[in-house]
């Protein structure tokens, strides 16, 4: 044999540090027995810790006196490969014993006088991680030389029962193998793995957590696992194998024995025993108790399965957990164990067995369904032990010919397939309607299936089972609810145009808790196209979860869309207790009203949150039911995420108690989140932001974004409170009363200052210009502007006009006065009619209906526009409106004197001088005229 310990050079030297102060540290070995004898002495000699590795092939000397292997401390054994045979191997008290295979290996032990092939007493223990392991234990023909032992577990090595007990057994992986020995000539036997015969001492526990185990009583007449009255078996994995003899259980107590504390959670246990599968040995009415946890299956084959009523307290002695299944063969589920007994199962998964082999009580999941084809025969029926007929191994009887089964006899009920949950006793009817044949397409669909009707139908509920497109194809369809199912998609469109989709109105006495169209997480919805008007159940969204479930995946693209929740659903989105799902909208309609306690789009009355709600375009209108935000979360519920990037949504929150159009739902303080690029409507009511976004602010308006109030009045509406904040970049229409909440960029104080002694306005701009804004510019005083400056040397003001920070501005004359005739010379005595025209700074036309003319010379006679001028000289015409004016100046000519007529001399007087004179008068006449001066004058401003 060789023994090898590895030190590191530190470790080493402390050893030596300390040799002088007492006795060193033990340190773990390996230890490689190449002899039978080498492995006796090396499980007899370790120390905690130790390895030993099989060098070789084992196996005990024949008829050695020194054959059994004796395990002194806590020590792996690794099979290595190897193959060991022994005549039993025991384990001291407080010691236990880890068997591994590196590579494989098995141990095979046949144990000797009353010795277990693996002997476990009480305190000690055993751990099978790999490798193939079968144990025997001794079989007595003589009860005063010896009793049977266990395959693995108690012995007995002398009569007065001394080491009958049971230590704890742990198999996690390998092939494990265990018969009990067998009491020959006396009645009873061992375990396969537990106790002794006869013993009556406490026992362990046996813990599965993988591998496979199969356990045999002794002699046909042993209990498979179990024996003493306080052990234990817990199977969390693998698969488990146990089969009890005459007067015994498979698992449980021996004849005249208890039964144990049976705990299934995982893997799947064959229970095959002569007094019963599991529970207590001929003799005893104590069960024991039993749970079969989720994802575990307990398989009774064949024999019976006993449960008397011994529960101390009066419960079930048997429990099936949710997920949890009690069968029969492999081969067929149904056929297997009889149940009997006084005792009950409380059933909330599935007990798979016939009726006929189930004469025991069951509470939970037991229901009587029957089947009426309405042809006047009686029903059939089905005894159900599970949430459906697909879980619980049982067969819907065909319906007549072009029928379908249904849970109400005039066809408005739900149809019934091998996945509908059962609840109750429940009587089913054959309905010929085609509705349920189009029923059935649906909720046996494959995916990329398109269904299109071909008429109006109406009826029940409908479950969709695929990803399908459903065409409504021009028709109508009425249906008490429609379900999608998880892992589904339903596409409903309209290619003809005028389909309808629709559920019952909303009605208080609908307590199904379903959506009117059921979308839950994991489950999606796109509509396309169609009249779609729906409601929710007691407890369901519109569209979205039913009572206590999310919404899952919903697209609008198209369509008129109206949902509107049950009590304590969301319009769109969560049921009672649910949170909103991922909601998006980019055309159609949509209109989404809240039932009591829950949003119009988001989270239902109680919901954590309302999810995500994203609009690239079209008409979305929500709102609230009492305590619910219009977009957001219901009653006590977190607000959504909500991205308007397109199209317009109008959210409206409640009154008592008041709530917010976006939000947060009743009690709640977590905002969510607000980005507006399209158009939000805030008609009514509140916007309540709360400041929940410690890194910035909690509603954003982008460029192009647009806040408003009412259709009628943009600046009227919702008043917008809280501490939270607004990032504008784009439009807040609604008036400085309404605006109660920190704004940042776009918020602007205009001042318009009239300078007449009137005082100044000043108006709010949540925008980036008043035209914009929804706001109007105060009417300047006649004939005046607005401008950045009061001398009127600055900006000129209009609607269209960037503001980028606080403003003042005054009225100043913004009008310019043209003064036109046809000519500007008359002659003395007649008259001139003149135009006048005005514009503003930017061309506008200025109203000069009330224009007044004067004149510089006062003879002139001014009629309106018309001018007539008596005297001769220039005159100066001035045209006056309100303060401002101009002029033109109008040369008036006199009237020519007569020209006298020549009179003839005395004869031979010359006539020279006054020849000259008319020359002379038209040459003075030009020169005035050349030498006239045209001289106009304006006002141009105050």
């Amino acid at each position: 044999m060789m023994r090898s310990t590895t030190f590191a050079a530190s470790t080493a030297a402390a050893a030596l540090l300390f040799a002088g102060l007492g006795a060193a540290p033990a340190f773990a070995a390996e230890w490689t027995p190449s002899t039978f004898a080498d492995l006796k002495a090396a499980l007899a000699t370790c120390a905690d810790g130790d390895t030993i590795r099989l060098g070789a092939d084992l196996t005990v000397p024949p008829l050695s006196p020194d054959w059994e292997l004796v395990v002194a401390c806590d020590v792996t054994l690794d099979l290595n490969g190897r193959s060991l045979a022994a005549e039993g191997v025991v384990i001291a008290p407080d010691t236990v014993l880890t068997i591994t295979a590196t590579g494989g290996g098995t141990l095979v032990s046949s144990g000797r006088a009353s010795l277990a092939g693996i002997a476990v007493p009480i305190g000690s223990g055993l751990v099978i991680d790999g490798g193939t392991i079968v144990a025997t234990g001794d079989s007595e023909l003589d009860f005063n030389d010896g009793v049977a032992a266990a395959g693995i577990g108690g012995s007995l090595t002398a009569p007065d029962g001394s080491e009958a007990g049971v230590g704890d057994i742990t198999i996690n992986g390998g092939n494990v193998t265990a018969v009990g020995g067998d009491q020959v000539l006396d009645s009873g036997a061992a375990a396969g793995i537990g106790a002794a015969f006869a013993a009556a001492l406490e026992g362990g526990r046996l813990t599965v957590n993988g591998g496979t185990v199969t356990a045999t009583g002794g002699g046909g007449e042993g209990v498979g696992i179990g024996g003493p009255a306080d052990f234990e078996v817990a199977v969390t994995g693998g698969t488990v194998t146990a089969i009890g003899g005459t007067g015994s259980a498979a698992i449980g107590g021996a004849q005249g024995q208890p039964g144990a504390k049976v705990s299934i959670t995982g893997g799947v246990v064959t229970a095959t025993g002569g007094s019963t599968a599991i529970g207590a040995g001929a003799g005893s009415s104590q069960f024991g108790s039993l749970v079969v946890g989720a994802g575990a299956a307990l398989r009774a084959p064949s024999g019976p399965f006993v449960i008397p009523d011994s529960d101390p307290g009066g419960g079930p002695e048997v429990l099936i957990e949710e997920g949890g299944q009690l069968l029969g063969t492999e081969a067929d589920p149904t056929v297997g164990a009889d149940l009997s007994g006084a005792g009950q199962i409380q059933n909330s998964g599935v007990i798979a067995l016939d009726e006929s082999r189930v004469a025991v009580e069951v509470a939970g999941n037991n229901y009587l369904v029957s089947f009426d084809a309405q042809t006047g025969g009686p029903p059939a029926s089905v005894r159900l032990y599970a949430p459906d007929f697909a879980s619980g191994y049982r067969q819907i009887p065909p319906s007549p010919g072009g029928t379908v089964w249904n849970t109400s006899a005039d066809g408005l009920g739900q149809v019934f397939t091998e996945t509908t949950r059962v609840f109750a006793d429940t009587t089913l009817y054959a309905v010929d309607d085609a509705f349920w044949q189009f029923a059935l397409k649906l909720a046996e669909c494959t995916d990329g299936d398109v269904i299109e009707l071909g008429s109006d139908l109406a009826g029940g509920s409908l479950l969709v089972g695929c990803d399908v497109t459903l065409d409504l194809n021009g028709f109508a369809l009425f249906a008490s609810d429609v379900q999608v199912a998880v892992d589904s998609l339903l596409i409903i469109e309209d290619t003809r145009g005028g389909g309808e989709l629709s559920t019952p109105a909303l009605d208080p006495e609908n307590y199904s808790g379903a959506a009117g169209i059921g979308v839950t997480t994991g489950a999606g919805l796109i509509i396309r196209g169609g009249t779609v008007t729906v409601a929710g159940g007691r407890g369901g969204a519109g569209i979205g979860g039913g009572g206590g479930q999310r919404a899952g995946f919903i697209r609008i693209e198209g369509g008129t869309v109206t949902a509107t929740g049950g009590l304590y659903g969301a319009g769109i989105g969560g049921g009672y207790g649910g949170a909103g799902g991922d909601v998006g909208v980019t055309g159609g309609t949509v209109t989404a009203v809240g039932g009591t306690g829950a949003s119009g789009i988001g989270g239902g009355e109680t919901g954590d949150s309302g999810g995500l709600l994203t609009v690239f375009g079209g008409a979305v209108t929500a709102v609230a039911g009492s305590g619910g935000a219009g977009i957001g979360g219901g009653n006590g519920g977190a607000g959504a995420a909500v991205d308007i990037i397109g199209g317009t949504v109008t959210a409206v929150g409640v009154d008592l108690p008041a709530t917010s159009a976006v939000g947060a739902g009743n009690g709640a303080s977590e905002f969510g989140s607000l980005r507006v690029a399209g158009t939000l409507r805030v008609p009514e009511g509140l916007l309540t932001i709360l400041d929940s976004d410690a890194g910035g602010a909690e509603v954003v308006v982008e460029s192009g974004g647009r806040l408003v109030g009412t259709e009628a009045d943009p600046t009227s509406g919702a008043s917008i409170g809280g501490d939270g904040q607004i990032d504008n970049h784009g439009v807040i229409a609604l008036q400085e009363s309404f605006v109660g909440v920190e704004v940042n960029d776009h918020d602007f104080l205009v001042t318009f200052d009239p300078q007449d002694g009137d005082p100044a306005t000043s108006i709010r701009l949540y925008a980036p210009d008043f035209a914009s804004g929804y706001r109007t510019i105060p009417a300047p005083p006649e004939l005046d502007g607005w401008n950045t400056a009061a001398d009127g040397s600055g900006d000129w003001f209009e609607a269209t006009t960037p503001v980028t920070g606080d403003l003042s501005l005054f009225a100043t004359t913004d009008a310019t006065l043209v003064l036109t005739a046809d000519d500007d010379t008359v002659n003395q005595g007649d008259s001139l009619t003149f135009r006048v025209s005005g514009t503003t700074h930017d061309g506008r036309p200025v109203d000069t209906s009330g224009v007044v003319l004067t004149s510089s010379v006062a003879t002139d006679v001014v009629d309106g526009l018309t001018v007539t001028f008596p005297t001769a000289s220039p005159h100066v015409i001035t045209a006056t409106l309100g303060d401002v004016s101009t002029s033109l100046t109008v040369h008036v000519t006199p009237t020519p004197a007569p020209t006298p007529t020549p009179q003839p001399g005395p004869a031979g007087l010359s006539t020279t001088g006054t020849d000259l004179l008319p020359p002379l008068v038209a040459g003075l006449l030009l020169l005035l005229a050349g030498a006239g001066l045209v001289w106009r004058r304006r006002r141009l401003s105050r």
